[in-house]
């Protein structure tokens, strides 16, 4: 088991980038930025850099804390989507990877 592996929780920032309007979420080991939805986006970078799936997110802006403390796991679960008037916590679905139809090359005959 790897010291990444073995943490037991990491402190995550949340701010903006050079006081502009793009979210960032960073801690020690990694930074995400210019997301809607910075932490979940962080939580699968560091799932794979090897941290345990049972590790604890503790979420800051500033000296205020944003969310009770969960799992890097179940933040990896979520995604940010658009809700009736605000931004809501959804299930992530991952890109398919289905192939979209490429159009063919027209002849003149």
């Amino acid at each position: 088991m790897t010291v990444l592996a073995k943490a037991k929780c990491i402190h995550v920032e949340l701010g903006e980038r050079d006081g502009a309007r793009v979210p960032v979420a960073a801690c020690a080991l990694a930074t995400v930025e210019g997301t809607a939805a910075p932490i979940c986006n962080l939580a699968r970078d560091l799932l794979r850099l090897g941290i345990g799936p049972n590790t604890q997110l503790s979420i800051w802006r500033g000296r205020t804390k944003c969310f009770y403390d969960l799992p890097v796991s179940r933040w990896a679960e979520l995604t940010v989507k658009e809700g009736q008037s605000d931004p809501v916590l959804a299930p992530y679905v991952p890109f398919s990877g289905i192939p979209v139809a490429s159009q063919g090359a027209e002849s003149d005959g």
